[in-house]
């Protein structure tokens, strides 16, 4: 799909992250999720809107 081209790897794997926490209805934040990887929680917001809007 080309989502990861010109994208951080740790900041695409934080989006699909956070996919798999809300499509489980899991009690994590965005916060929460960006620590790990050093990202920004704009960059797991970003990343995260962009795999919903591919998937469609």
């Amino acid at each position: 799909m080309g989502l990861a081209n010109g994208r951080s790897p740790s900041g695409v794997a934080a989006g699909c992250l956070y996919s798999a926490v809300v499509e489980h209805e899991l009690l994590t934040t965005q916060e929460e999720i960006a620590a790990a990887p050093e990202v920004s929680i704009e960059t797991v917001r970003s990343r995260y809107q962009e795999l919903q809007t591919s998937e469609a």
